[in-house]
C-alpha cells in the first residue's frame, strides 16, 4: 500500500504528541510518498518548538536526524505545482496543503493527515477519497 504522508503526521513519529501512537503504525506502510517540501515544513516545525522552548537545538537536531532517515519516496515538487495550485484556488487551501493532495491524486492514492479542518473541509469534494484524517 502506498500512502501520502504530510508533516503533521510525520512529526508525530518523533515527537510525543496526541496521536503519535496511531502515526507510528503509518510508519510501516509498504511505500510512504510525500512532496520534497515535507522536510522544510518539518523544520519549520521543530523551529516553533525551539522558540517556544518545547526543544533544545540539539534535541531538534536529533528529530531532524531520524526524520531524515524515513525511507520516503519524494515527488518533485515542481511536476504537482500546477495541479497544487489549481486545487488551491478551487478549494481554499493553502498551497502547502494542495501540493500533498495532487501527490494524493496523482498517485491515485490518499493523504494521511492530522488536520481536521481539512479533512472536514473537503468532506463534500471529490478530492474527500484522497484525504484521511489520521486514525479513521
Amino acid at each position: 500500500m502506498t500512502l501520502v504522508i504530510d508533516a503533521s503526521v510525520a512529526c508525530k513519529w518523533f515527537l510525543p504528541e496526541i496521536g503519535s501512537e496511531v502515526a507510528d503504525k503509518v510508519l510501516t506502510t509498504e511505500e510512504l510518498v510525500a512532496p520534497e517540501l515535507i522536510y522544510c515544513e518539518v523544520g519549520n516545525i521543530l523551529w516553533k518548538r525551539i522558540r517556544s522552548g518545547e526543544l533544545s537545538p540539539d534535541e531538534a537536531d536529533t528529530v531532524m536526524a531520524k526524520f531524515l532517515s524515513v525511507p520516503f519516496v519524494l515527488a518533485d515538487s515542481r511536476v504537482l505545482a500546477r495541479s497544487a495550485l489549481a486545487i488551491a484556488a478551487r478549494f481554499g487551501r493553502t498551497f502547502y496543503d494542495s501540493m500533498y493532495l495532487a501527490l494524493a491524486v496523482a498517485r491515485s492514492t490518499v493523504l494521511v493527515t492530522a488536520d481536521e479542518r481539512m479533512v472536514n473541509s473537503l468532506a463534500a469534494t471529490e478530492l474527500a477519497g484522497h484525504v484521511r484524517l489520521l486514525g479513521t
